[in-house]
């Protein structure tokens, strides 16, 4: 496992509105309900190698229903950065737990508005 997919299971590790959820590489991809899920991409938004945001886009079997992207920048005071290269990735600097709470915050309040909640009574833990 990888800094990124540690960093995507600590921020979604277990939530019930992220169902069947694949981590891999940068990127979970989960069901939402019967009919749409949520693809959430660690991205960088300017031509450096670090990632300082988070893209989700919810989808369905016709394509995309809405996108958005989310800067650390502009959820958390500070602005950690992962960052890639040939040798080692990682933090640039660590995000700390209220950071990551809140992090986690903005990204399910956006993915909150399609959920299905009638899915909270079978919840599944991955």
């Amino acid at each position: 496992m990888n800094v990124f997919e540690e960093f995507l299971r600590e921020l979604f590790n277990g939530e019930p509105m992220i169902r069947e959820a694949n981590i891999c590489g940068r990127s979970v991809i989960g069901k939402v309900d019967d009919q749409i899920i949520v693809k959430i991409v660690l991205v960088s938004t300017e031509r450096s190698k670090a990632i300082d945001a988070i893209l989700c886009t919810v989808l369905n079997r016709y394509g995309v229903i809405d996108k958005q992207m989310y800067l650390f920048s502009e959820m958390i005071r500070s602005s950690p950065v992962l960052r890639e290269s040939d040798g080692e990735d990682g933090f640039e600097e660590k995000f700390s737990q209220f950071d990551i709470e809140r992090i986690r915050e903005v990204v399910l309040g956006y993915i909150g508005k399609f959920y299905d909640r009638s899915h909270d009574r079978n919840q599944e833990v991955w």
